[in-house]
């Protein structure tokens, strides 16, 4: 894990490398063929340093307080009061609106965050939404815009020039330069083969910043480095544009970004697990669990089955999949081919939406904060329902999920953690598990929760249930 963390309480000077492999956090897979691939003549007659003094206005460092220590598998329910501490990413206005792209790994621990500009003037920053899939993020400010950054749908040709423009290490407005490297990239399934490769320099405190072409138009947004590497090896890489553009669209709809919601989990088969069970191909994706009631389980997917195709687009690997499923929204109808005990099925899936479009609260719950509707069953409270929109949703709140402390203490009903909440102060931690796992910690602001303001989180490492 990279770890370039600054001295706790002060003001960040050095980057992100809060998660494994993150600068960034990783993403990745396949190109589909729909994809443009190639090359165009930049600005006629406009050198690097002009394209870097038209692009750095609107490039932006964004300082963070996080919780530390920082533990993404959870931490213990009789764990002592959270201390903070700063850190930075980088990110780059979209629009004259104040919308900023950064990664969802900078933000969405974030107790408080402030957008700092190339001129250094600096805003206090709201959490707008995010994409856990493709490690994007939205921040809003209010405040004059300097100037946008264009995200271009052209994927670049290999070889190609490209500069990356962020804050490695708290250094506002650093400048690197390079070639494309690879495309369709992948290291891990939390990040599915979107992933741009290049050369420029980028480090802890690069994550979200632009990746561009000489023409000054974004190509990528950087988000990562190899896990285990601890300074720059010529491997940086960057969600790529055509990957970018689609989730943007989406994250600005009424109502944010919504994907399909299988309701199962997909492993990828390692290279003994594919001869134990094959032969199959290293990377194969398996099914691992299937969620009662859900929409794979309604359609009759079984534990063991081995995905291989969707709506007819083969799926040799969880990265293949994962690469279509970055590019999907909404809830449509699709058909899954699998392979069961050697013989070929298919079956119709008609997915639910993810952490949007939850069904209206059931009699006998009770409002705990605007648009987190709660029951109890004496041990713990349970989360019933999370509106589309609301700050719980925001922060990954789902149903099911139990509450058994707010600030350390322990809550049964919802009275008492309704009561416990409104003398919490301006932020407060809520000790949640979900499906009998250990408890982990998400903070909350209190005080602003009535608006829908996300003040944080902290959720742990990625997941790859879809």
């Amino acid at each position: 894990m990279m770890n370039c963390d600054q001295t706790r309480g002060s003001r960040p000077r050095s980057g992100i490398g809060r998660r494994s492999l993150l600068l960034g956090a990783a993403t990745g897979a396949l190109a589909p063929a729909a994809l443009i691939i190639g090359s165009e003549p930049s600005s006629a007659g406009q050198s690097l340093a002009e394209s870097v003094a038209s692009a750095l206005p609107a490039v932006v460092t964004i300082e963070v307080l996080v919780p530390e220590p920082h533990h993404p598998g959870g931490v213990r329910a009789d764990a002592p009061q959270m201390a903070l501490r700063w850190t930075n990413g980088s990110g780059f206005f979209l629009d004259p609106s104040g919308l900023v792209l950064t990664n969802a790994h900078v933000v969405i621990d974030a107790v408080e965050m402030t957008v700092v500009t190339h001129d250094n003037r600096r805003w206090p920053a709201a959490l707008v939404d995010y994409d856990r899939l493709t490690d994007l993020a939205f921040l809003s400010i209010d405040g004059p815009i300097p100037a946008v950054l264009p995200v271009h749908p052209v994927l670049p040709e290999i070889g190609s020039p490209v500069m990356a423009i962020g804050a490695p290490s708290g250094f506002s407005g650093s400048v690197s330069t390079g070639i494309v490297a690879g495309r369709a990239r992948s290291v891990r399934l939390a990040a599915p083969g979107i992933l741009l490769q290049h050369t420029a320099a980028i480090s802890a405190g690069s994550s979200g910043g632009p990746v561009l072409d000489p023409a000054g138009r974004v190509i990528g947004v950087n988000t990562a480095v190899p896990d285990g590497h601890y300074g720059f090896t010529g491997i940086s890489l960057a969600v790529d544009g055509p990957t970018t553009i689609p989730v943007i669209d989406q994250l600005r709809r009424p109502g944010g970004l919504r994907r399909p919601d299988l309701g199962m989990t997909l492993r990828a088969a390692d290279p003994l697990l594919a001869r134990a069970l094959g032969p199959l191909p290293v990377g194969a994706a398996l099914v691992q669990d299937v969620t009662p009631d859900g929409a794979a389980a309604r359609a009759g997917v079984l534990p063991g089955d081995h995905l291989v195709s969707i709506d007819g687009v083969q799926t040799p690997t969880v990265s293949v999949f994962l690469r279509w499923l970055a590019l999907r929204f909404g809830a449509e109808p699709l058909t899954l081919g699998l392979l069961r005990q050697g013989q070929s099925i298919r079956v119709g899936v008609t997915p639910g939406l993810d952490r949007l479009g939850h069904s209206r609260p059931p009699a006998g719950t009770e409002p705990l904060q605007p648009g987190l509707t709660v029951t109890d069953d004496g041990h713990a409270v349970i989360v019933s329902d999370v509106a589309p929109g609301a700050a719980a949703a925001s922060i990954g709140i789902e149903p099911g999920d139990r509450i058994h402390w707010v600030n350390l203490r322990p809550v049964r009903d919802a009275a008492a953690a309704r009561q416990a909440i409104a003398e919490g102060g301006d932020v407060v931690a809520l000790g949640m598990s979900r499906a009998g796992g250990d408890v982990r910690w998400i903070l909350l602001g209190a005080a602003q929760s009535a608006s829908g303001t996300v003040v944080g989180n902290h959720q742990g490492p990625y997941s790859i249930r879809i």
